[in-house]
C-alpha cells in the first residue's frame, strides 16, 4: 500500500493511502479498522484537533471525524468567507486549542497581490472571527497560542479574548521557536534569546 500520510491521536494511528483508504491503526494490539470518506470529497490535508481530526478538502471544506462513532461532519469554509477560491492551495489550517483552528486564506488570488488573511474558526459553533484589525505579515501557532508578526516585531495573543499579551522586538532578526509559562524562546541566524514570562 502506498502512504500518503500518517498522523495520530493519543490512542489510534490513522493512514491515508493513493488510492483513497482510509485506516484506523490500534498500536495497542496491532488491529486495523477502516473508515469511508464519500468520495465527492478529495481530502488533500489532516489536521489532529484535540480527540478529533479535521480533514481538508480541494474545494474548502472542513471535514470533521470523529474517531468514536466515525460520524463525519461537514464545514463549507467558501460559504463563510465568501471567497471565490482558484487554485487548491488557497487555504492552510493549523490547530490551535480545544476547537479552535487558524485559517490563513490567500486573498491574492482574488487581489492579485500576496495577501494573506487569517481566521479564528471554531468549529464546533461554526464561527469564523477575522483577525484583520491586526497588522501582520504573518502569523503562527506555538503550544495553544498565536503568534502575530509585523516587521521586526512579534506579538502573542490569547486566542480566546484577542488580548495581546506580550510584545517582541526582533532587532537582528530571529522568530518565535517556543513558548510555556517558563517563557519564550526566540532563534535568529546568530543568537538564541530567552524571555521571562510576562
Amino acid at each position: 500500500m502506498k502512504v500518503d500520510e500518517i498522523f495520530r491521536d493519543n490512542d489510534n494511528k490513522y493512514v491515508s493511502s493513493q488510492n483513497k483508504g482510509y485506516y484506523k491503526i490500534k498500536p495497542s494490539d496491532g488491529s486495523i479498522e477502516t473508515f469511508s470518506v464519500d468520495p465527492k470529497y478529495d481530502v488533500i490535508r489532516f489536521v489532529r484537533c484535540g480527540d478529533e481530526i479535521l480533514m481538508i478538502t480541494t474545494d474548502k471544506k472542513i471535514l470533521i471525524y470523529n474517531p468514536e462513532n466515525d460520524e463525519i461532519k461537514e464545514h463549507d469554509i467558501v460559504k463563510l468567507t465568501n471567497y471565490h477560491f482558484t487554485n487548491d492551495n488557497g487555504m492552510e489550517v493549523n490547530y490551535i486549542s480545544g476547537n479552535k483552528v487558524l485559517i490563513a486564506i490567500d486573498s491574492g488570488l482574488i487581489t492579485g497581490k500576496i495577501t494573506l488573511k487569517y481566521y479564528i474558526y471554531d468549529y464546533k459553533t461554526n464561527r469564523l472571527t477575522s483577525l484583520d484589525k491586526y497588522k501582520v505579515d504573518f502569523i503562527q501557532t506555538i503550544n495553544s497560542s498565536l503568534i502575530l508578526y509585523y516587521g521586526i516585531k512579534s506579538q502573542c495573543i490569547d486566542p480566546e479574548t484577542l488580548e495581546i499579551l506580550w510584545t517582541i522586538e526582533h532587532k537582528n532578526g530571529g522568530s518565535v521557536q517556543w513558548l510555556d509559562w517558563r517563557g519564550v524562546l526566540v532563534v535568529s541566524d546568530d543568537a538564541i534569546s530567552c524571555y521571562a514570562p510576562p
